[in-house]
């Protein structure tokens, strides 16, 4: 039971934080793994200013 409901929020997590969610270019790797990789390669700090949502099929 305990494993249904760690994969349940695993799953919602994925679906809704950004930095959970998968890179568009790189599938495999997270965002949040892409900002760290950032960070390692360009020293300091980096974070997200910003982001804008889009979905397919939606219109304004």
């Amino acid at each position: 039971m305990e494993k249904i409901k760690s994969g349940r929020v695993d799953k919602f997590l994925s679906e809704r934080c950004l930095l959970e969610q998968p890179f568009f270019r790189d599938p495999e790797k997270k965002v949040s793994q892409l900002l760290d990789e950032a960070k390692t390669t360009y020293g300091g700090s980096v974070a997200v200013a910003g982001f804008q949502r889009f979905a397919v099929g939606e219109t304004a």
